[in-house]
Parts: structure tokens; sequence; C-alpha cells
């Protein structure tokens, strides 16, 4: 365990591979909202504690 040392940064935010995920993962979401959309279809997604399908042509 560390104690009063510094917290080292894991070696995987260097691998190329792994820099680009977070903006992939959200282009996937937007793309998953769009087919959903398009289909009129909901998405399911976990909030406040529970599993809810949304759709995303309604604000909530």
């Amino acid at each position: 365990m560390l104690k009063n040392q510094e917290i080292p940064e894991p070696k995987r935010l260097n691998d190329p591979d792994m820099r680009g995920a977070e903006k992939a993962i959200h282009r996937a979401a937007l793309k998953a909202r769009e087919r959903a959309r398009h289909f009129g279809h909901g998405i399911i997604i976990y909030e406040n504690g529970k599993i809810v399908e949304k759709h995303p042509d309604k604000k909530d």
C-alpha cells in the first residue's frame, strides 16, 4: 500500500490504443442514440440506481 507517496500514472495511458478510447466510446454512444432514434427504439441506461429505457427523441 502506498503511504505518503506519489501515486504513479497508469502505464496504459501511454498506450496508443487507450488514448483515443474515451472519444471512441462517446462516438459509439452518439451513434447508438442516432440508430435508436432512426428506428424508433429506446436505449437502456443505468440512472439513479435503476435500469431504465430512454427514447433519444425525448428530452428527459
